[in-house]
């Protein structure tokens, strides 16, 4: 769930989508990126990502960190 804050409050995180810079929500609601982050933090924000190619095997993030 999304924060009590905000256009997104009680939606699931995982259906919002990020298009041209904002947060869309299914139901249309929409914000630009920059404001959503502001109401985390004011300073930077660090994002972690990892991708599996498609064709790969799920255990090939794990192969990565293995070395």
């Amino acid at each position: 769930m999304v924060s009590s804050e905000g256009p997104f409050a009680g939606k699931e995180a995982a259906s919002l989508q990020l298009s041209e810079g904002k947060l869309i929500a299914p139901d249309g609601t929409a914000e630009p990126l920059e404001q959503a982050v502001s109401r985390v933090t004011k300073g930077p924000l660090e994002v972690y990502a990892e991708h599996i190619p498609q064709g790969l095997p799920p255990a090939s993030m794990e192969k990565v960190y293995q070395g």
